[in-house]
């Protein structure tokens, strides 16, 4: 089961790598079929799903009359989570943590070294100094499954339940890094950031943390600074512009003129799927506009070498929520991954110091997704399933862990809660 796992995990990931979502789907409804989650749904309290379940069947009746293939996407977008979860919640009851540990690490490995071959075999050896030009004109975009693959090396290979040998853990640690690296991804680097911030808060070896993002930080000016000849990022193209620019790229407005909407495509589109929204009927304020509702744009505008003057999806994925399912739809998928963030802070607190690692990196994830949800809506990104699996992993793992502490508590009151804690099956 652990090989399997690995190669179907591997398959997923470099699926989602190279944006194929017809695969990663059937892939995934066929992981599920092997794994026969159903068992473990009943018992893992799967009734959360509900939150996200119940606005997407008030919207399919909203867009009754809408588009019947665009609506079918949008129905396969919004059940992304409680799918990709439910992965999660089947791989704990098949796989130790140990396993599933090294199995997200090796993920990592791979993805990063095929990301370094495809940026060199596109670019040459200059991508290795210049990777955001790499990733411009060798369209390696990179995968974010070294994010997780790092966290873990760092922050739950020490004591006695390590995941490698230091040896091991030293060189796919290099590699996954790299592989952040590689990527030269804005998103990336803040869902980072937002985990960091998750451990710091919790006073989680603090000092370990804040030197890890200075070091990638240091990293990250690195990239856009280095200028290697005829291999250089023009200024207006280069990582720190673009890094700088973020925020008013998703500035919500109705921009005017071309070089603006060009500029801030992302604020523009939410500008507009704002005003979809609000020009609904009252029922629309509260379920939206329905599966399939497109958003006018107003004008053409070039989006993968085709002309388009409706969209179906929004990089903003909170807007994208509320057009098609309202403010109850918003409203339930924030509850919905809040929750996600509460079990997991809550499962920090009662178990020993290497399960207390893997929740504070499962809540920081959470928080990344709610913050790149801005932004790529990373809630329906196919590129950051592999985030859901693993909270999916851990929210059940950790519920077991918390049944048995109760079944604990009833042999013996005077139990330590802090030394409890599932390291191994």
């Amino acid at each position: 089961m652990y090989i399997m796992s690995l190669f179907l995990l591997l398959l997923i990931v470099i699926s989602a790598y190279f944006s194929m979502q017809n695969i990663v789907l059937v892939l995934s409804l066929i992981f599920i079929v092997i794994l026969n989650p159903v068992v473990s749904l009943k018992r893992e309290k799967a009734n959360r799903f509900l939150l996200i379940l119940i606005p997407i069947l008030f919207s399919s009746f909203a867009g009754i009359n809408n588009d019947a293939y665009l609506s079918i996407k949008d129905c396969y977008y919004f059940l992304m989570p409680i799918l990709f979860i439910a992965l999660g919640f089947a791989l704990s009851t098949k796989i130790s943590s140990m396993h599933f540990l090294k199995i997200i690490v090796l993920v990592g490995f791979f993805t990063s070294v095929m990301s370094v071959l495809i940026s060199i075999s596109k670019v040459g050896f200059g991508a290795l100094l210049d990777p955001y030009s790499a990733r411009i004109i060798g369209r390696a975009e990179g995968s974010p499954a070294p994010i997780l693959g790092s966290l873990i090396l760092l922050y739950c290979n020490s004591g006695p339940a390590k995941v490698f040998k230091r040896s091991y853990a030293l060189f796919f640690l290099l590699f996954n890094l790299l592989g952040i690296y590689m990527a030269a991804s804005r998103t990336y680097w803040i869902f980072l950031f937002c985990v960091l911030l998750v451990l710091y808060i919790r006073k989680l070896n603090a000092m370990r943390g804040s030197a890890l993002f200075a070091i990638l930080f240091c990293m990250l000016v690195s990239v856009a600074s280095i200028q290697t000849g005829d291999f250089l990022a023009k200024s207006d193209n280069s990582f720190v512009n673009k890094f700088m620019h973020s925020f008013r790229e998703i500035d919500i407005k109705d921009y005017k003129s071309d070089e603006d909407v060009n500029m801030s495509y992302r604020g523009f589109e939410s500008y507009k799927g704002m005003a979809t929204y609000y020009n609904g009927q009252f029922h629309n304020l509260l379920i939206g506009r329905g599966l399939g509702q497109t958003i006018d744009l107003g004008l053409f505008i070039d989006l993968g070498g085709s002309d388009f003057k409706k969209i179906p999806i929004l990089h903003n994925g909170y807007v994208y929520t509320l057009v098609k399912m309202g403010a109850f739809g918003l409203l339930m998928t924030l509850f919905f991954y809040l929750s996600l963030f509460r079990d997991s802070w809550r499962f920090s607190s009662i178990t020993n110091q290497f399960a207390k690692n893997i929740f504070l990196i499962v809540a920081g994830s959470v928080f990344g997704l709610l913050v790149t949800n801005y932004s790529i809506a990373s809630f329906y990104n196919v590129n950051m399933v592999i985030f859901s699996i693993f909270i999916g992993y851990y929210i059940s793992f950790g519920q077991t862990a918390e049944r048995r502490l109760l079944v604990k508590r009833k042999c013996n009151t005077s139990i330590d809660t802090r030394q409890l804690a599932i390291v191994k099956e």
